[in-house]
């Protein structure tokens, strides 16, 4: 059981990373379905395995000038508050309704990109997030007025889901703001660190952490975000561009078994 916990921590890290989501959106259904944990501790296990990877891996991106800490600066503290909202409105919404038509929405989002890879022209820059006061990056020209708004609603969408924010903010950057993905890709998973942070602090109080499979999962995590860094800096960009659609298509079915599972 723990090699197998140590192999799934090194997997979904290492997909996690170069897609810059983290992995937990994979790695707590493996955990549960695959390897017969109880929900609570897998959880609690990922979300403890994710905080050195995630620290880890941006402080290896840091160091490569790939996060943009603008970007970063106007747009995870709304999604911090959009997940707590979305936390509150779990009991109120339809949860399964909401995961087929998010899973819908990733699923048709990841194809379009896939069956668009390699395209030598790129759609233009949409005009709504342009809106309102401005602010330029070496990376992107947004305003923070829509950015701050698709935050709150990318975090409703991840506390409503359970799904981490990175599979969400990871689109939204290099397809809405235009960033290069490597730096997109990067910037989200310096989000889910402090995102994983937080959650690990929370089901630590809960009492959801068990010190055994969280030790060989943070293993496993930490050994494949190194792998992944290594692995991402090999890649092309359109390369990284198709990870990241693959992923999206991956989490969608995921949804779509979760929804059929509740």
């Amino acid at each position: 059981m723990n090699l197998l916990l140590l192999l799934v921590g090194f997997f979904v890290a290492w997909i996690g990373t170069i897609a810059g989501f983290g992995g937990g959106v994979l790695a707590v259904p493996a955990m549960v379905i695959g390897l017969g944990l109880p929900a609570e501790m897998a959880i609690g296990a990922v979300a403890v395995s994710m905080v050195p990877s995630t620290l880890w891996a941006s402080i290896r991106n840091w160091r490569s000038n790939n996060i943009d800490f603008k970007v970063w600066l106007w747009f995870e503290p709304p999604t911090v508050v959009g997940t707590v909202i979305g936390a509150q409105l779990s009991s109120y919404v339809s949860t399964a309704l909401l995961l087929l038509v998010f899973g819908s929405l990733l699923v048709y989002t990841g194809f379009r990109g896939l069956k668009l890879w390699g395209a030598k022209t790129q759609s233009p820059q949409p005009k709504w997030i342009l809106l309102g006061p401005k602010v330029r990056t070496d990376n992107a020209v947004f305003g923070w007025i829509p950015l701050g708004g698709v935050g709150v609603c990318a975090g409703v969408l991840a506390g409503l889901t359970g799904i981490g924010g990175g599979v969400i903010k990871t689109p939204i950057m290099h397809k809405a703001l235009k960033m290069p993905v490597r730096v997109a890709t990067s910037t989200a998973l310096a989000m889910v660190a402090l995102t994983a942070l937080v959650s690990a602090g929370s089901h630590f109080k809960l009492g959801h952490v068990q010190w055994e499979p969280t030790l060989w999962s943070t293993a496993g995590f930490w050994l494949g975000a190194e792998v992944g860094i290594r692995t991402a800096g090999r890649l092309k960009e359109d390369h990284i561009v198709r990870v990241v659609n693959l992923v999206l298509v991956l989490v969608g079915i995921l949804l779509f078994a979760k929804a059929l599972w509740i």
